[in-house]
């Protein structure tokens, strides 16, 4: 079977063909397991005034040396983060922020997938610590309800560099990895491959997991390649053969904003090709994989998010809706967040910050947006500018049809190091609790006097009484 792609051909096996469903990952009720949703719908508590409950220290670089520590989930009882070659937990319960437990990965980790499976598992990717070579080919996938290392692997035909991670997914029971050099899948529970493809010549893949695994099938751009061009497709998890096939309009920049609904969005190519445009258009596709609506975006300014991972920039999309947040004009001039229907493209409604506030939108919680507002702004999604006065958080619930906000959690701080971790953070929110978490620590700059980055993550709640 083939594999479409532009400027090159996907060639797609089965490891086993013919008699490969002992490599088949578990079902219950003849269904492959699923991954974790949201949690239940936040709702207002009683007390919202936080505070930053703990921190998770960052390990210490040298000047100039630093390492990506991608990957960041939360469990019932535990935050989990990645550290320096492991993953640790640490505890949401009694005596909050004690390590529950350390898992020994065998070498510093390159990308992560967010989600995490009904049964506790991700999976990572990293490159052995006696690895001579940048390589990023062994993938782990870890028990995180119960602090385990499950089974580890070579990855066939992939071969990822730390400077080009590869995309991580989680789907159905399955693990799919992309590459520049190709695309293949395992079952959470074992090491032997399902399937996989083969890039024989340019270009490679990013696998997009959660509820659907759609896979984005890109050309390098280089001469050599031809003509640029993208396709997306959805697969099946358990086989890795195409659902439907969807070609990107060419010329443009893109970026998967969700892969259900699957939502697109573009930005014309600038002179120098850096990825850094804003975004301006947008395609939403139907269950079939049609184009249902594409739209301009307006005359508002969007931040770009080109260059960041999917978990990373600040979007929301829901069955029927799409949350982009505003950059900010001026220095004091709040930005907001545009609801766009994604039928058919019109602006549902407009939410704005307060005066000198930036908003982002975080999730969705049952029919509500979550969103986070804080004091410090930035142009780029999730990175906030820091400074030396008492900042303060706050996380919205916005009811989507009048835009009425109910503040969930407020929390003040003055920590330096704490504002320099908000200033690069990923951000989660679950139960209450904010969580945010750096995806890469540095060491002292060269060329700049500030130090090395001291926090790899802080946790944000109310303190029980």
């Amino acid at each position: 079977m083939l594999l479409a792609g532009l400027g090159g051909t996907w060639t797609l096996w089965g490891t086993d063909r013919g008699a490969g469903t002992d490599s088949r990952p578990p079902a219950a009720g003849g269904r492959p397991a699923g991954v974790r949703q949201d949690p239940v719908e936040e709702t207002a508590p009683r007390e919202i005034h936080g505070r930053a409950l703990f921190t998770v220290a960052a390990p210490r670089f040298s000047r100039g040396d630093g390492s990506w520590l991608d990957g960041q989930w939360v469990t019932r009882n535990a935050y989990v983060h990645t550290g320096l070659s492991r993953i640790d937990a640490y505890s949401l319960g009694e005596r909050q922020g004690r390590r529950l437990w350390s898992v020994p990965l065998g070498g510093p980790v390159c990308s992560a997938g967010p989600q995490v499976s009904d049964h506790g598992r991700v999976a990572v990717v990293l490159r052995a610590r006696a690895s001579k070579n940048p390589v990023c080919d062994q993938l782990a996938v870890v028990d995180i309800d119960n602090g385990r290392k499950l089974w580890q692997a070579t990855l066939p035909t992939i071969r990822a560099q730390e400077n080009q991670p590869p995309s991580v997914a989680i789907n159905g029971g399955v693990v799919a990895v992309g590459a520049q050099h190709g695309l293949v899948a395992y079952p959470l529970e074992g090491t032997k491959p399902l399937w996989r493809s083969e890039r024989l010549s340019c270009g490679g893949a990013v696998a997009y997991g959660g509820q659907a695994l759609v896979v984005r099938i890109l050309d390098s751009g280089v001469l050599a390649c031809g003509r640029r061009g993208e396709r997306l497709q959805k697969l099946d998890p358990l086989t890795g053969n195409p659902v439907w096939t969807y070609r990107l309009p060419d010329a443009d920049t893109y970026k998967v904003l969700s892969n259900n609904p699957v939502v697109v969005a573009t930005s014309p190519v600038n002179e120098y090709d850096d990825g850094d445009d804003e975004l301006t258009h947008v395609i939403s596709l139907d269950d079939d994989g049609k184009r249902q609506a594409s739209f301009e975006l307006g005359e508002a300014s969007f931040a770009p998010c080109f260059n960041h991972n999917p978990q990373d920039c600040s979007f929301v999309v829901s069955d029927d809706t799409l949350y982009l947040p505003t950059t900010r004009r001026s220095q004091h001039q709040p930005n907001s967040i545009l609801a766009f229907d994604l039928e058919n493209g019109r602006t549902r409604a407009e939410y704005l910050a307060q005066y000198d506030h930036q908003i982002v939108p975080l999730r969705m919680s049952g029919e509500r947006l979550i969103a986070l507002q804080a004091e410090w702004t930035s142009l780029r999604c999730h990175c906030f500018a820091t400074s030396t006065a008492r900042e303060t958080v706050e996380v919205l619930g916005i009811e989507p049809a009048g835009g009425k906000k109910t503040v969930l959690l407020r929390a003040s701080f003055t920590d330096p190091d704490v504002k320099d971790t908000l200033a690069h953070a990923e951000t989660l929110f679950r139960n209450g609790r904010l969580f945010l978490g750096r995806n890469r620590v540095d060491g002292p700059q060269r060329d700049r006097s500030r130090g090395a980055d001291q926090l790899l993550g802080a946790v944000f709640g109310v303190r029980p009484r």
